[in-house]
């Protein structure tokens, strides 16, 4: 069976107020074949901004108006926006908030977030997680605890919530834990994303019945994922607008370099439609 296959890219942050021309960005993306977008924000710094409840809220305007422009070229756009575990730090660190502070703003944040996604506005939560490097105990909890927050709103609000956390042998099995109290319902699991996961971590993943996103822009990631699982992940370039690192890849680049390596059309639709259908419970795949 032959199948025409485009792209979806669940997880990139574009920038337009640090250097991303939206327009030519999303025109690229439509033209290489991007059907979906995964649009997430990043924090209130990356775009030249104190951290305040003003500036959050000013994100998530910002995440509502990239979204529009890209459903203005026909393309299907999630926009996420959420807390990251490492603001939890920069906030203390950089900013001089105290652990409370960070702990009743990452709350506020997520709430306004969900009630977004109620609304229609927004879409998702994410970044949410815990920090995948050392840090103090105290902060590790903070994250944790705004992580869990987030996961509720999957249960209320049907929010898909996009996790970035330490890739370990046990991550799965701790968000297990966490899932268990919430109580969720095999589609509300779906919902859970793990950002950025190790390509080892998939069979748990799909054995708790959750979603992932694996970076696709290095090709001998690309041709281990092909030879060693079954199409259960999708792919993300987790392109950073603004970004001066040389290994930033825009979503086009990242399609170009999956289309070279992944050659099997089957297993292409099933990451890129029918994965991100599960995952973002999308209504309906209308092929570029």
């Amino acid at each position: 069976m032959t199948r025409k296959t485009g792209f979806a890219d669940p997880h990139f942050h574009p920038n337009p107020l640090r250097g991303d021309d939206l327009d030519t960005f999303i025109r690229r993306y439509r033209e290489a074949g991007g059907w979906f977008a995964g649009i997430v924000s990043l924090p209130p710094w990356n775009y030249g901004l104190e951290p305040s409840w003003d500036n959050y809220l000013k994100v998530m305007d910002l995440m509502e108006k990239i979204c529009e422009s890209f459903r203005s070229f026909g393309i299907k756009a999630f926009c996420f926006s959420g807390f990251h575990p490492a603001e939890v730090d920069k906030l203390i660190d950089t900013y001089g908030y105290k652990p409370i502070e960070v702990v009743e703003l990452g709350f506020k944040v997520i709430d306004e977030v969900s009630k977004r996604c109620v609304e229609g506005k927004l879409q998702g939560l994410g970044e949410v997680g815990r920090q995948h490097y050392k840090t103090f105990a105290d902060r590790a909890v903070i994250s944790e605890l705004i992580l869990e927050h987030a996961l509720t709103k999957v249960k209320d609000h049907k929010c898909p919530v996009q996790m970035h956390l330490e890739n370990t042998k046990s991550t799965v099995q701790l968000v297990n834990i966490i899932i268990k109290h919430i109580r969720l319902s095999p589609s509300e699991k779906e919902l859970i994303i793990f950002h950025h996961a190790k390509p080892g971590m998939i069979p748990e993943i799909k054995e708790g019945g959750y979603s992932a996103t694996i970076p696709g822009t290095k090709k001998q990631v690309l041709e281990y994922l092909y030879q060693s699982y079954s199409p259960v992940y999708m792919l993300e370039s987790d392109y950073v607008g603004g970004s001066k690192n040389p290994s930033n890849t825009a979503p086009w680049e990242m399609f170009s370099m999956i289309n070279a390596i992944l050659q099997d059309e089957e297993y292409l639709y099933k990451i890129m439609y029918e994965n991100v259908q599960r995952a973002f419970h999308v209504d309906t795949l209308e092929q570029p």
